[in-house]
């Protein structure tokens, strides 16, 4: 039976989620990931069928000549059968095609092996952290209570919604820490959530962070420094949440991970972040308290 790899489409939606949820246990939105990534980059996302059956998909966010590979899964009906080394082995070739010189993704550790055997060089780990605000309330006392570092005084932040003409500028503050312009993710992003998005800024008026507030889930999350980073988090989890609250944390920012301890957070597991192609020296993981999801980092 021969597999046959096609561009997904908004047609596809229904069958990648159940493919999606089947490959995957954790509970989470993988339905609006999907279509951000596929109206983002439409020509970089694959079904793959047997006999006209879907049985595996994969889907890449493209951000100018860098790729990130998220999404990639196969039903468990099917896989230990090639089908995902086909699959990955189609969008790399795709990617490749397209110039495309440095492709990232975070892999659990089922599919890690396979990365590894395509070239893929491991790199820091992804970390999953929860904390659930139902039997462990976030209080404004806590929010009183920030003690990270900071060359700056909590007087010296201001914090605010962002607005639609922020993100211009945000956009460039947030190419500082990915290392490419990812204008139009922040712009879902904004308008799935504009008013659960949050600006800081220092004295000046200059950005020095910024935090979206999904539905269960906190990130992107970037800051300059960890006083920061912690005040945004603390604005953040005044608002209601689906529970558990997630936060994907770099292993690189070693601040992150004693803010997160702090504010009540618990680490849950891990994916390791992995590349091929030309490293991106410019990522500056340090500076990324809290990704937005493992399928576009």
């Amino acid at each position: 039976m021969a597999l046959l790899i096609r561009p997904l489409t908004s047609s596809d939606f229904e069958a990648a989620e159940s493919i999606l949820n089947s490959a995957f246990s954790r509970p989470t939105n993988r339905r609006l990931v999907l279509e951000w990534v596929v109206k983002i980059s439409p020509n970089s996302c694959f079904l793959a069928l047997l006999e006209g059956m879907p049985v595996g998909m994969v889907a890449a966010i493209c951000f100018q000549r860098m790729a990130w590979v998220g999404l990639m899964a196969v039903d468990p009906k099917w896989q230990s059968r090639g089908f995902g080394k086909a699959i990955m082995t189609h969008v790399l070739a795709h990617l490749e095609g397209q110039g495309t010189n440095s492709i990232l993704l975070d892999a659990s550790a089922a599919g890690r092996p396979l990365y590894k055997s395509m070239g893929f060089v491991e790199a820091d780990e992804s970390r999953m952290f929860e904390r659930n605000l139902e039997q462990n309330p976030f209080t404004v006392e806590e929010k009183n209570s920030v003690t990270g570092g900071s060359i700056l005084s909590p007087e010296e932040i201001s914090i605010r919604i962002i607005a639609e003409n922020d993100l211009q500028k945000l956009s460039g503050f947030d190419a500082f820490a990915y290392g490419t312009n990812r204008e139009g993710l922040l712009k879902l992003l904004y308008n799935e959530f504009s008013s659960r998005c949050l600006l800081a800024k220092d004295v000046n008026g200059e950005i020095i962070g910024y935090v979206c507030a999904q539905k269960n889930r906190i990130g992107p999350w970037i800051a300059t420094q960890e006083m920061v980073a912690e005040r945004l988090l603390q604005s953040a989890l005044l608002l209601p949440f689906e529970q558990p609250v997630q936060i994907i944390a770099p292993e690189k920012n070693t601040c992150g991970k004693d803010v997160l301890l702090r504010n009540g957070f618990i680490f849950s597991y891990a994916n390791r972040h992995m590349w091929k192609g030309e490293m991106i020296p410019q990522e500056k993981r340090q500076f990324i308290y809290g990704q937005g999801n493992f399928a576009y980092g």
